[in-house]
């Protein structure tokens, strides 16, 4: 089960049955990254993975068999660097 999701408005009636973006948080004993070939066969199209205790983002984004890292976010248009500043950490600022 995602952490999140976000989803694509809908253009004129078109139903998108899948999450533009999930959104995965990390904690111990966490599978997040094995989650990765289920969302893909599902047609999610970028995968925000982050971890609190290291205080990064990492965007994965469809490749042609699988999801690859990448700089940021195609669908919001915002880079790794970008979120990872803008987030109210936990225990103050990094």
């Amino acid at each position: 089960m995602p952490d999140g999701v976000l989803f694509r408005t809908r253009d004129r009636g078109v139903f998108r049955p899948t999450a533009a973006i999930v959104f995965e948080i990390v904690c111990p004993s966490d599978e997040s990254y094995a989650t990765f070939g289920f969302y893909f066969d599902r047609g999610v199209e970028e995968l925000l993975v982050v971890d609190p205790a290291r205080r990064s983002v990492e965007w994965y984004v469809r490749g042609d068999t699988g999801f690859v890292r990448a700089a940021g976010s195609i669908v919001l248009g915002v880079t790794e660097t970008e979120l990872t500043a803008e987030i109210d950490w936990p225990g103050g600022l990094s």
